[in-house]
């Protein structure tokens, strides 16, 4: 195997394909990097055995051939490299990396050993605009468990309900529903882990090709492809636990609620960072206590149409979910002091829907 490529070129790729690369393993193959070089492009490709990465670039093939090398201590070297013409050559089984001044030789180990994606054999394929799916991830992803003994609550959903995609998570204290009408059809629920968007976010395509089989789903891009595990579910019924009522309606401007937030976040204390609200007709009043700081009061900009009520809330999880609305104003629909509020921007585009859940805490 031999090759020369632009170092630009080689530095994007394996920078992609490094997103596979696991943290630690006890299958030190899976450390490596499969390189394979044929009819005039070079193909790298990595696994951590849950997702799969495969880019292709194109080079100046020598001699065709392949074979696996030390991943991170590949990116390393090559990462620091200055923009210029790289040499690539496998000899006696080293892998050596060849510029003007200098010479690298990395040992490696034999494409045979390292694990080949799994293929998918049925299942439902379509394209998407690859905007819309980092859309609808971003505007969930933050709701799903880091760690939780139910694994289907570290993942996201992603629920395509004829010509509606829905991207859905929860960690059991909050949850996000995203939905967008599209002018496609498929019908299948899968949940994937969270990293696995982080791929489709460094592609530039417009489109991806998307299949989705029973346990594992694939992304097609112009010149990648990502095969991912899908989290064993069945995922909640998230649906039933969406209040069907109004309810309670109180509007604020967002910004000026973000602020208050950070300002009350200061008298508030780990772990559940409570802070009270206290709701009559016509104006909604913040409060938070801390003895190591002391306490904070403030009302509310907006209009509150409802019944009298205390509830609180983990102002963490307020203000991470309310900067994820884009609107102008936020829209809370309150029920109960025991009951979930809902909270929705005032404004969405027309063929989308936004909505969060947060639980409250029982107040003493």
């Amino acid at each position: 195997m031999k090759f020369t490529v632009a170092t630009q070129d080689f530095i994007r790729a394996l920078s992609d394909v490094s997103k596979a690369l696991p943290q630690r393993t006890t299958l030190p193959i899976v450390q490596n990097i499969l390189m394979e070089v044929k009819g005039g492009k070079l193909t790298l490709s990595a696994t951590n055995l849950d997702f799969s990465v495969k880019e292709t670039i194109l080079v100046d093939s020598k001699e065709e051939g392949s074979c696996t090398v030390p991943g991170k201590a590949l990116i390393n070297v090559v990462s620091v490299l200055p923009p210029s013409t790289l040499t690539v050559e496998y000899v006696s089984n080293t892998l050596r990396l060849v510029k003007e001044n200098g010479v690298y030789s990395l040992v490696t180990r034999s494409a045979e050993d390292f694990p080949r994606f799994k293929e998918i054999t049925s299942g439902q394929r379509f394209k998407v605009k690859r905007e819309f799916v980092l859309k609808g991830a971003d505007k969930v992803s933050f709701c799903a468990a880091r760690e939780d003994p139910r694994p289907f609550l570290t993942g996201v959903l992603w629920h395509m309900a004829g010509n509606e995609m829905r991207f859905v998570a929860s960690d059991s204290h909050k949850l996000g529903l995203w939905k967008k009408k599209l002018d496609i059809s498929a019908d299948f629920q899968a949940i994937l882990p969270r990293n696995v968007f982080d791929l489709v976010k460094s592609r530039d395509d417009e489109e991806v090709e998307v299949l989705s089989g029973s346990d594992i789903m694939a992304f097609y891009f112009s010149d990648a492809e990502l095969v991912t595990r899908l989290i064993e579910g069945p995922y909640a019924a998230y649906e039933e636990v969406i209040p069907k009522e109004e309810g309670y309606v109180f509007k604020t401007p967002t910004n000026e609620f973000i602020s208050t937030l950070r300002r009350i976040l200061v008298f508030t204390e780990k772990p559940t960072y409570l802070v009270k609200w206290h709701l009559t007709p016509g104006h909604v009043t913040l409060f938070a206590q801390s003895p190591e700081v002391g306490e904070a009061t403030e009302v509310l900009d907006g209009d509150y149409t409802g019944i009298e009520m205390d509830v609180g809330f983990n102002a963490q999880y307020l203000l991470e979910t309310v900067r994820h609305i884009d609107s102008d104003e936020i829209v809370f629909h309150f029920y109960s002091p025991l009951s979930a509020v809902v909270l929705n921007p005032s404004e969405t585009p027309e063929d989308e829907e936004l909505l969060y859940l947060i639980m409250p805490i029982k107040l003493e």
